[in-house]
């Protein structure tokens, strides 16, 4: 395929910290640049790092704009930035991620004001929750600025079934203007060791917000160490957020000092190391636009159980995963992980689903060349 000159955007966040908007462009823009294909990634500066770096084969580039944490992302300083920028990148796509603050839109019609002609696509990563007051009280508001925005994109990527229904029912974008392409894994090996005799083993990773409903997972593990006479139960909780200091009150309020472990977000070794250990990966949020850290774990050979509710649905689907009822009852989630510890799971084969970000790679290359050819 010819070569393309991508600029991606992030939102808001640094794009080499944790979490899955970064992790799709790190490693999307990483394949790609492998590929041959000369990839660059806009971003603010919120942890004040160099405002250029090569990173995994491709660039990134930041921008300081100390008053867009006031500003709900808004940058006063953007246009100026930008104009410089583009003229210099001269890209032949331009792919925005993350509908989580005004930067994006704002991208978005400055660059349709630059260069009318540009392929602009758009990843909302969407989910049906607020997870600010702000966002919760502004939302009808701000979707009048995403319907307006729609009319300058080109097409509109997604990552699930659910966030593609949410999208075209929030926006009004016509279905034929949205491609899935679910995120991938980077290791994909359910060979699993044989299961361990002081289980079950609980794994949760990721961002520790109010719509992760962690406590959910510790109120399961108190029924299954007091309730259930399950005294091996452990709980290991990789992360951090907001909530941290509510979970550690809540597992002394339950007694489960013992029980329960809680790290700060470890390495990409560390963390495949600790899903494939674990005997069971819990995920109980309340929204999702996709879950990637389901598909890391299972792509890892170790089941799940998650909230039979919005994109997290879709994984039930898949060999190894199994749904409970939402909001979480922490008696059936309880049950459920003493079910499936007490039988031979079997973990995949898996749908299209998950797959490797390679093959993940290539369906983003086909649809970015076939923006570029209209």
């Amino acid at each position: 395929m010819p070569e393309v000159n991508l600029l991606l955007v992030n939102y808001y966040m640094e794009t080499t910290a944790p979490g899955g908007i970064n992790t799709v462009l790190r490693e999307v823009g990483s394949a790609l640049a492998g590929k041959g294909h000369q990839v660059t990634v806009l971003q603010q500066n919120p942890c004040h790092l160099p405002c250029e770096e090569q990173y995994r084969g491709f660039r990134i580039r930041r921008v300081n704009a100390p008053l867009s944490k006031f500003l709900y992302g808004f940058d006063v300083r953007l246009p100026r930035h930008l104009h410089a920028m583009y003229r210099a990148l001269n890209p032949s796509v331009v792919h925005v991620h993350g509908w989580h603050s005004l930067f994006s839109p704002e991208v978005v019609f400055l660059i349709r004001r630059i260069d009318p002609e540009i392929p602009l696509l758009f990843s909302y990563h969407l989910d049906v929750h607020r997870e600010r007051f702000t966002g919760r009280r502004l939302w009808d508001a701000y979707k009048v600025i995403g319907k307006r925005m729609t009319r300058a994109l080109t097409h509109v990527v997604a990552f699930s079934e659910f966030e593609a229904a949410t999208i075209a029912r929030e926006f009004l974008v016509p279905r034929e203007r949205i491609s899935i392409i679910p995120h991938g894994v980077r290791i994909l090996d359910t060979n699993k060791p044989h299961r361990s005799e002081g289980g079950p083993r609980l794994l949760y990773a990721g961002y520790l917000l109010k719509r992760k409903n962690v406590q959910s997972i510790i109120e399961s593990v108190d029924v299954l160490v007091h309730r259930k006479d399950v005294r091996s139960a452990s709980l290991t909780i990789v992360g951090t957020g907001p909530q941290h200091a509510a979970l550690r009150r809540l597992i002394r309020k339950r007694g489960l000092e013992e029980h329960v472990t809680m790290k700060p977000f470890l390495s990409q070794t560390e963390l495949t190391r600790e899903m494939k250990d674990a005997d069971i990966f819990v995920l109980l949020s309340n929204s999702e636009a996709y879950g990637i850290a389901v598909a890391e774990a299972l792509a890892l050979g170790t089941p799940c159980v998650v909230a039979n509710a919005t994109a997290l649905h879709e994984f039930t689907k898949e060999p190894g995963c199994f749904g409970v009822n939402y909001p979480p009852d922490p008696q059936e989630v309880a049950q459920r992980i003493i079910d499936i510890y007490e039988t031979n799971v079997q973990v995949g084969p898996f749908s299209h689903k998950i797959c490797t970000w390679e093959a993940v790679a290539r369906t983003y290359e086909r649809v970015y060349c076939h923006c570029v050819r209209g």
